[in-house]
């Protein structure tokens, strides 16, 4: 690399061609923009008007090293530690699953179906703790609870909770291994995005997923692809008031056999939403009594 200084323009320039093989235009202008506002806290505007300013050499080498890292498919959330949902702001790493518009719907389906009631509220595998603090935040009178079997990601969920000035009671605890019956009893709503892709639809997954996301957070066998639903339907009997609900987000071709499955442990009046794009890919159910 020539050891001058390199203008932004000139740097912008060399991001487009070095992605231009691997990314559509309009995500390679989007990285540029996260880029330039990670490392310089620049605008939009303010990488227009400062083209023809040098950039410092130790600047232009983290670009190259983003560069590469992009050229691998690692996400971008990821090298920056950072992703936005529900309009706040979260620190993520490869231990959490990225945040992602699907389970910002279901999010919201909860928060409407909640019109502004107290409610005491279990996110059960919380990761980087979206969903808890999302709900927080505008649920502000609610009781939020959230548990992980990892302990990598509580530790991120409880500092995600500080940042977005939210209260939420953070456990260590593996529901596919814990005692079930040491949990409270009072829930008015389980909420759980739990893993739901089969071993065979790894082939059909983006490299920037199946190469940086954490697998314990993604996949279940395929002999048994609703394990974590079972178990949550189980414990939602125990754990929810009379009339509560559960809400999951879902395998989009699975969400026939999750209703089959809540159906089993007596859950009524179950649903399916239809996500932005028009799967099926979120369910709702009532406990009975």
């Amino acid at each position: 690399m020539n050891n001058s200084n390199k203008t932004v323009s000139h740097i912008v320039n060399r991001i487009k061609i070095n992605l231009a093989n691997l990314y559509p235009d309009n995500e390679i202008q989007s990285f540029i923009y996260l880029i330039f506002e990670y490392l310089l806290n620049y605008t939009k505007i303010d990488i227009h008007i400062n083209s023809n300013k040098t950039i410092s050499r130790r600047t232009e080498k983290r670009i190259d090293e983003i560069i590469n890292d992009l050229k691998k498919y690692k996400p971008v959330q990821y090298i920056f530690g950072k992703s936005e949902f529900y309009g706040l702001h979260f620190r993520v790493s490869p231990d959490v699953l990225i945040p992602r518009q699907e389970t910002e719907e279901l999010v919201d389906w909860i928060i409407k179906d909640a019109r502004g009631n107290k409610s005491k509220i279990l996110d059960i595998g919380t990761g980087c703790g979206c969903i808890a603090v999302a709900l927080a935040k505008v649920m502000a009178h609610s009781v939020i609870d959230a548990m992980d079997a990892s302990a990598k990601a509580i530790k991120l969920a409880k500092y995600n909770a500080l940042m977005n000035e939210v209260a939420v009671n953070f456990t260590l605890y593996d529901i596919m291994k814990n005692d079930m019956e040491k949990i409270s009893t009072d829930y008015d709503i389980i909420a759980s995005n739990p893993p739901y892709i089969r071993e065979s639809e790894k082939s059909a997954l983006p490299k920037n997923v199946l190469n940086y996301e954490p697998r314990e957070s993604l996949f279940v066998p395929d002999d048994d692809p609703l394990i974590f639903y079972r178990v949550i339907a189980e414990f939602g009997v125990h754990a929810l008031k009379g009339g509560g609900r559960v809400y999951f987000e879902v395998n989009e071709a699975l969400a026939n056999e999750v209703v089959e499955e809540l159906a089993r442990h007596d859950y009524k009046k179950i649903e399916i939403k239809k996500d932005i794009a028009g799967k099926d890919r979120m369910v709702k159910a009532y406990k009975t009594g």
